[in-house]
């Protein structure tokens, strides 16, 4: 009966370190899979910047107002600041969740 009580701490240490390598085993798996979403997103979100980037007929060169030439997509003008904050303030957050599920 004594040696059964001695042994109680080192089992007990035992299990306690078991149950911290598991949960240290659980966290790094969960961030691995985060890490892995993040880079998928990041290269979705690269994929998306370079596709706005790119204009999508092609490129016709017209000189902008200082003079120098510019790629612009036929059939698109110059828009000034009024009229891009009047854009963006008719966007809805349903629009965007739309846009991004269509996408995604």
């Amino acid at each position: 009966m004594a040696a059964a009580n001695d042994l109680r701490p080192v089992q007990a240490r035992g299990n306690l370190e078991q149950m911290m390598k598991r949960q240290l085993e659980l966290r790094r798996s969960e961030t691995e899979t985060v890490h892995a979403k993040c880079d998928a997103l990041e290269s979705k979100l690269g994929e998306l910047r370079a596709s706005v980037r790119q204009p999508p007929y092609g490129s016709n060169h017209a000189p902008n107002q200082s003079g120098t030439e510019q790629d612009t997509a036929p059939g698109l003008m110059e828009v000034d600041a009024q009229s891009t904050k009047n854009l963006t303030t008719e966007v809805s957050p349903e629009d965007v969740l739309r846009w991004a599920e269509e996408i995604g």
